[in-house]
């Protein structure tokens, strides 16, 4: 049995343009499909911009200038005589008071203004004097040169200028009578606040010489001889912690080796090297000079008195005991350090447990004295404070005394009231410049809000980046309130349309990628109402038509549709077939166009989900697959079904269809992720509903190209044993016919 032929998928379409071209082209269609609210926004802001102009009151505006110079004596710096300019803070407060209640109430006060037109009652409908007043009289400062700028608006030019005269002469008149006494009640003010200052000062130093004698504290210096002596204590224990250490360990390291002999000696001799004691190489001497002077005798007497004499044996054992007794002298060594060592550790042991106690002991009395040194900060702070407040209180007033002198300002009319020929207000050609400024900024993000918002797939060149996968054909759009059962059946009814060239695209994909052209393809969507049954009708009749023995499935259980636009009846169909054990003959309609067999839905009663699940299906697919070479299955869409991830992963190969102008990408992306999750091999994708009829060239088949035929022309018969050479055979091939299909005509 030879190995089927693999499936040949088509490649993924690369776009050699880059992310800053993609951006840059999705921001022109964007503008482009908001061209007429980018229009609209700014001619609407036009508009409502001249209404707004023709329903406002022409004003002119009246204005006059003012030199402040205000003096502050600094006594610090200066002499009494001397003054500095404070001008920011002067000019703030005379903006204030020419804005305040009793200046505004002294300008209506004045003789002519009540008189004014701006002023009469039939205008002011019900507003009063003074509200009229302070609503359109305005003042601005210049801090660089210390000028005051009064201005007012009136519809009136001359009334304009009469109240910036009232106003000016108010002012100054205020300025003389209510200066004086405000600095009078100022300075006792200050004065009094200066005295609470002084008793509090004084009180805070005596509290902190008080705090500086109890604890012994120096002025000036960061640490105190208690912290001093607590650092100095915590270095030493630290030293003793680490000799206790050092002495613990050579102790242990003794007493262990106690315990074996051998050791013990080797650690005796080893200290014996390292630090001799004197009292023991005393002795050790001295038995070294015995053993020495014994031998001598032995040496002399042995020949005389024999080795068996009495004498001879007892100098022979003298000298084995002084021997043995050499032997045991780094024993002796050995003892004697260790005893040494213990006698280390206790006292080491004893060093560190006094100065732990000290350290406990000063670490007590710093908290104690760091609770003071907190506290005499605290003060030391409050003090500084209370120092600026006394130094500010007395050159407040020294400047008092100066304004009370001097009379605090020096003012100086430099412009008198006078008004422009022309209104101030409103302001025609700003308005309009700022309407349609605004108005075009608005539309533009409106613009970019919406189309940025909008994730619906508009464009086929959009499908291959986002699914993964190539455009097998792009749809035309439909005429509105099409018939649908013969849109369904474009192949057949209008074979040169747009609909049909795309069609055969798919199907020379399909039959390419299918192993020797026979196998089952599935069509599937995203969602309902993205046309998969019309291209799943249209793809079975190309299939048909190009001499395939074809089946047409229609696997929407659901909402069945195929039985429509074929009008047939439903019958038992394919959930008979799955649920029943209803005969496939008796299931299938049987040429519904030439070459194609219907399998209808049938009715699943709520369980189609069920019917898909069980193995009924994947033994009718195999069982149909003997007898057809195409079968085309019309499943139901991705996201609102299980039975499409059945249908899917049974067949060879699954197109996915989806609706320009309605698909939305997110639900595409994951509707393709579950198709892939399953297995399913995406052949392709075929977007539906191109606006524009270039769009839709841009990816039909080449068999229209060309003229079209003439109604009269008809297509020739194909007929068994009449095959062209193959010089004609690719002289006659075109578009998707470069397969070597050719259509066979009814």
């Amino acid at each position: 049995m030879s190995t089927p032929e693999p499936l040949r998928l088509p490649p993924v379409e690369t776009h050699s343009q880059d992310e800053g071209g993609a951006d840059a082209g999705r921001m022109l269609q964007i503008l482009w499909r908001g061209k007429w609210i980018l229009l609209a926004v700014p001619l609407l802001a036009f508009l409502a911009a001249r209404t707004w102009l023709g329903a406002q009151t022409e004003l002119y505006l009246a204005s006059a200038q003012i030199q402040v110079d205000a003096r502050e004596v600094n006594v610090l710096k200066s002499g009494p005589g001397e003054a500095i300019n404070k001008s920011r803070t002067v000019l703030k407060q005379q903006q204030g008071l020419l804005k305040s209640t009793p200046l505004l109430k002294r300008v209506i006060d004045t003789p002519g203004v009540k008189e004014l037109q701006t002023f009469e009652l039939a205008r002011l409908r019900g507003k009063s004097e003074l509200g009229e007043l302070f609503d359109n009289l305005d003042s601005s400062i210049d801090v660089e040169s210390d000028r005051l700028f009064i201005t007012y608006k009136s519809p009136f030019r001359v009334d304009a200028v009469a109240v910036v005269d009232a106003v000016v002469a108010a002012y100054f008149e205020h300025q003389r009578e209510e200066k004086r006494r405000e600095v009078e009640s100022k300075a006792a003010i200050v004065r009094a606040d200066l005295e609470t200052v002084n008793r509090e000062l004084e009180l805070t130093n005596a509290e902190i010489l008080k705090v500086q004698s109890e604890q012994k504290l120096l002025a000036g210096q960061d640490r105190t001889q208690l912290q001093t002596k607590l650092d100095n204590t915590n270095t030493s224990l630290n030293a003793a912690h680490q000799r206790t250490l050092e002495v613990e360990a050579d102790y242990r390291s003794m007493e262990r080796a106690a315990g074996d002999p051998a050791l013990f000696r080797e650690r005796g001799a080893m200290w014996r090297a390292k630090a001799p004691v004197g009292s023991i190489e005393e002795r050790l001497t001295a038995l070294r000079s015995e053993r020495g002077e014994k031998e001598e005798e032995l040496a002399r007497r042995a020949p005389v008195l024999g080795s068996e004499h009495s004498r001879i044996q007892a100098l022979r054992s003298e000298i084995a005991a002084l021997a043995a007794a050499e032997e045991e002298i780094p024993l002796e060594y050995a003892k004697y350090y260790l005893a040494s060592a213990k006698l280390e550790y206790e006292r080491a042991l004893l060093i560190e447990e006094g100065l732990a106690r000290d350290v406990a002991e000063l670490q007590s009395k710093v908290t104690d004295q760091n609770l003071a040194v907190q506290h005499l900060t605290e003060l030391e702070q409050r003090r500084t404070g209370l120092r600026e407040r006394a130094t500010e209180h007395a050159t407040a007033v020294a400047n008092f005394e100066l304004e009370n002198q001097t009379g605090g300002l020096n003012l100086t009319l430099l412009e008198s009231a006078r008004a422009g020929s022309k209104p101030a207000f409103p302001e025609v050609e700003k308005t309009m410049i700022y309407a349609l400024g605004g108005g075009s900024i608005l539309a533009f993000g409106l613009v970019l809000l919406l189309g940025l918002s909008d994730r619906r797939v508009r464009d086929p060149e959009e499908v291959p980046r986002l699914l993964g996968t190539s455009v097998l054909g792009v749809l035309p759009e439909l005429p509105y309130r099409a018939d649908r059962a013969r849109i369904a059946r474009s192949v057949e009814e209008d074979a040169h349309s747009l609909l049909a060239e795309a069609i055969r695209s798919v199907r020379t994909a399909t039959i390419f990628a299918l192993a020797d052209g026979r196998g089952v393809v599935a069509l599937t969507s995203a969602s309902t109402g993205e046309g998969k049954s019309v291209c799943a009708s249209n793809l079975a009749v190309a299939l048909a038509r190009a001499g395939k023995k074809t089946l047409l499935v229609d696997a929407d259980m659901r909402r069945p549709t195929q039985h429509e636009i074929y009008a047939v009846p439903a019958g038992a169909g394919l959930a008979g077939l799955l649920s029943s054990g209803v005969p496939v003959k008796k299931a299938i309609v049987l040429d519904v166009a030439r070459g194609l067999d219907l399998l209808p839905a049938g009715d699943a009663h709520g369980k189609a989900a069920e019917l898909c699940e069980g193995r009924a299906l994947n033994e009718l697919i195999a069982s149909l697959r003997e007898t057809y070479e195409c079968i085309v299955i019309d499943a139901p869409p991705v996201l609102e079904t299980s039975e499409a991830r059945v249908l899917a992963a049974l067949a060879d190969v699954s197109v996915f269809v989806l609706r320009l102008e309605q698909s939305r990408a997110p639900n595409l992306k994951r509707a393709m992720g579950i198709l892939r999750g399953v297995g399913a091999r995406i052949l392709g994708a075929l977007p539906n509903g191109a606006a524009s009829k270039r769009g839709a060239q841009a990816y039909a088949g080449g068999i229209s190209y060309g003229q079209s035929p003439t109604p009269s022309a008809q297509p020739r018969l194909r007929v068994v044993g009449d095959e062209p050479d193959e010089g004609a055979r690719k002289d006659g091939a075109r578009g998707t016919d470069f397969l070597g299909l050719e259509e066979e005509s009814a």
